[in-house]
C-alpha cells in the first residue's frame, strides 16, 4: 500500500492513550476531536512524513516525536511494521515474530546533533 502513495506523504495526528494499561496510543484526526472532548488527547499535532519506500525498507522523518508515533501512524495507514505486537502483530499459524523489525539509521537535532549509524 505504501508504494502507491504519492511521496513525500505526511500524515499528521493528534493522539490518545488507547487499549489495555493505555499503552498504546491512536491517532486522532481534526475531524474526531469533538468526539472525544479533550479526554487524554494530546494538545499538539504530530507529523511522520514518508519518504521513501523500497521493498521493505520504508524511510519516516519525524519533526517532534510521541510515544510510537511511527509504528501508530504506519499501521494507521495499513502498513504495520513486521513483528510489532502492539500496532500490527498478527498471530499467523501460531507463529511469533522474533522482534520488530524498527531500525533508527540517523538522529538529527539541529544546532545540537547530527549523527548517522
Amino acid at each position: 500500500m505504501l508504494n502507491k502513495l504519492s511521496l513525500p506523504y505526511k500524515i499528521e495526528s493528534y493522539f490518545r492513550p488507547y487499549g489495555k494499561g493505555r499503552i498504546s496510543v491512536r491517532p486522532v484526526q481534526e475531524e474526531e476531536l469533538k468526539k472525544y472532548k479533550n479526554k487524554d488527547v494530546t494538545k499538539r499535532k504530530y507529523t511522520s512524513s514518508v519518504i521513501n519506500v523500497c521493498n521493505d525498507e520504508v524511510t519516516v522523518e519525524i519533526t517532534r516525536g510521541f510515544r510510537h508515533q511511527i509504528r501508530a501512524h504506519l499501521s494507521y495507514l495499513g502498513c504495520p511494521i513486521t513483528g510489532d505486537r502492539l500496532y500490527g502483530y498478527n498471530n499467523l499459524n501460531n507463529v511469533r515474530p522474533t522482534g520488530i523489525k524498527l531500525t533508527c539509521t540517523s538522529i538529527s537535532i539541529p544546532g545540537v546533533i547530527e549523527y548517522s549509524l
